[in-house]
């Protein structure tokens, strides 16, 4: 061991010695684990909620539509067996289904894009050709080959 790598050890280590773990350590990770049970129940909670409301949204809409209300004609454009509207979907219908779908999904893999998002990207730029380079796997040179090599 070099005087530099005995000192550098010896500076550690003596830094090292005088840490000493916080005497509430236990109850604060007793404390975070509590917390992380309370969200996991909300979060089960609201989408329990969300759950509930699509059924009953979804019941609401087939009751309206079977009897023929008035109230619910947008809304039963989307069932094709509605006997007053001749089974066809306005297009604004199909928007806002679209639209609603579409938020609903960013919303979903928000979080999996704040995760990911930059591992993915910097596997991406690394594996990418630059500009410029040939994409090409062919020969350059004039063979009498007239099928693809295997790999490039």
């Amino acid at each position: 061991m070099t005087d530099v790598e005995a000192r550098l050890r010896d500076a550690l280590t003596g830094a090292a010695n005088g840490v000493r773990p916080a005497p509430d350590l236990f109850a604060r990770v007793r404390d975070v684990v509590a917390d992380d049970r309370r969200r996991r129940r909300r979060r089960r909670a609201v989408l329990g909620v969300g759950v509930a409301l699509a059924v009953v949204a979804t019941a609401a809409t087939t009751v309206l539509a079977a009897t023929g209300a008035p109230v619910a004609v947008a809304v039963t454009d989307l069932v094709p067996s509605a006997p007053f509207r001749g089974g066809t979907m306005s297009w604004w219908v199909l928007e806002l289904l679209t639209n609603a779908l579409l938020v609903g999904l960013a919303l979903w893999l928000g979080p999996f894009i704040k995760r990911f998002g930059r591992a993915y990207a910097a596997d991406v730029s690394t594996t990418t050709r630059s500009p410029g380079r040939a994409t090409s796997c062919w020969p350059t040179s004039s063979t009498t080959s007239s099928s693809p090599p295997t790999s490039c």
